[in-house]
């Protein structure tokens, strides 16, 4: 693959990228335009130092400041259109021109060679590596070079006038023997060339790598769409039949078939509850692969006020919790309303299953906790019961499809371990975060921070 495609591909890929990068050479030209104005005015000074001539650094100073401005506009209006890469490079061809030619001119003003000047070359060659090719951007360099120092060459031929500060030696070398000005642009040339070049190899191996990540990411993203396909389709398939083996086993345990012997009772109860699991795992399966290939289009949210539809999730959990003996309260914390952009079925979806899980974890007699507050203009749930608690080293896991810890396991044999799974994948779908902090004196507390509407 040549260089130029690569590049190309991953320009298109972050062109986003691109257009920040043009708004950070916009926002650092601003320095430029200022210390314009402000030599223009210490030149101006009646008792300057120098000899200089204050009006080369106001016209400059605003003729960049105007530019400027037309480039912050170009840079707003890439981010409302997202052009493709061949108009960013010609907004940036323009911005790196138009700054040559400002530097060549304050070179001028400066005397060329007897300030540093010229070597604010280099600054921009890191753009130019950036946006261009490697063939495009040394045929931009070449140029950047023939115009900073044209000023020189011009002055050595007669054209311009000579600009003089301070009687620098070097200048006077230069202009006088052709030999010395041949050595120094040569120097100078070779010294811009080496950096355009360890530029653009650093930047082309950095934009293979970005390449070749972005690939790998991609044939990632389509590996485990397959598998959460296959994993779709096979609990459809499983479904089903697991359905009509449980309907069996229930016209068995309720008679229908013939009165049975204790034993034979006992056991087709117990086929019973391993069905009821098995048809929860499934169904819970199903749910977390939806979630996890849902894609928002920003037309299904909605306003939803938390407070109402939390009493009703907070109520609905309640018959769960009285097989328990554990109680839930709900605290409103917030002041005005409590409006999340969300859809009621997320939000049925992930509370519902907090609220289990801290009711499946709770100890006998205990009180789960939910609570409405603001953070940082943000909508925050928590979620605390009193009972075993999250051992920090499963914090990590516990998100987990089909991780369990130790201390869950042994209070609580017929979890899925898909229940928080598939609150983390709702609260990405969302646009929310969940954590786990813990609870004094025991327990745990889960925190959901929400989206306002």
């Amino acid at each position: 693959m040549s260089t130029e495609s690569i590049i190309c591909c991953v320009q298109d890929v972050h062109t986003r990228e691109l257009v920040d990068r043009i708004g950070w050479a916009v926002r650092l030209r601003w320095f430029f335009v200022v210390a314009c104005f402000v030599a223009a005015g210490f030149a101006a000074l009646p008792m300057a130092p120098l000899n200089l001539e204050p009006g080369y650094f106001l016209a400059v100073g605003g003729v960049l400041l105007f530019a400027n401005l037309f480039y912050r506009w170009q840079a707003h209006q890439a981010k409302v259109r997202c052009p493709g890469t061949g108009d960013l490079r010609r907004l940036c061809l323009l911005q790196v021109m138009g700054d040559y030619m400002a530097l060549a001119v304050v070179a001028y003003a400066l005397g060329t060679v007897e300030t540093p000047v010229l070597f604010l070359v280099l600054p921009n060659i890191i753009v130019v590596a950036l946006f261009f090719t490697p063939r495009q951007g040394l045929a931009v360099t070449v140029t950047a070079l023939l115009m900073v120092t044209s000023p020189l060459l011009l002055e050595t031929v007669g054209v311009l006038p000579e600009r003089v500060l301070f009687a620098s030696p070097l200048k006077r070398l230069l202009l006088d023997q052709p030999l010395a000005l041949a050595a120094f642009l040569g120097v100078l040339v070779a010294c811009v060339l080496v950096c355009w070049y360890l530029v653009s190899v650093i930047t082309e191996r950095l934009v293979h790598n970005e390449l070749e990540l972005e690939q790998s990411y991609e044939q990632m993203v389509r590996l485990d769409e397959e598998r959460t396909r296959a994993v779709l389709r096979g609990t459809h398939e499983l479904k089903a039949p697991l359905a009509a083996i449980k309907s069996y086993v229930f016209t068995l345990r309720d008679g229908y078939g013939g009165e049975l012997p204790d034993k034979a009772q006992k056991i087709v109860e117990r086929i019973g509850r391993r069905c009821d699991r098995l048809l929860a795992k499934i169904t819970d399966i199903m749910r977390l692969s939806n979630l996890r290939t849902y894609v928002y289009t920003g037309t299904q949210f909605e306003n939803v006020d938390l407070l109402e539809v939390m009493s009703q999730f907070v109520n609905e959990a309640e018959e769960l919790g009285r097989t328990r003996n554990v109680t839930i309260g709900l605290e409103n914390r917030i002041d005005g309303s409590a409006l999340v952009r969300a859809t009621r079925e997320h939000l049925h979806t992930l509370f519902s299953n907090l609220l289990a899980n801290a009711v499946q974890y709770s100890h006998d007699g205990e009180q789960v906790m939910v609570r409405l507050l603001t953070a940082e203009k943000r909508i925050v749930v928590e979620v605390e019961d009193h009972g075993i608690g999250v051992p920090p080293d499963a914090r990590q896991s516990i998100f987990d499809e089909f991780y369990r810890a130790r201390n869950a396991a042994a209070h609580h044999e017929g979890g899925t371990g898909l229940g928080l799974p598939i609150v983390k994948a709702t609260a990405r779908v969302l646009g929310a975060t969940v954590e786990v902090l813990d609870a004094h004196p025991q327990g745990s507390v889960f925190r959901v921070t929400l989206p306002t509407g």
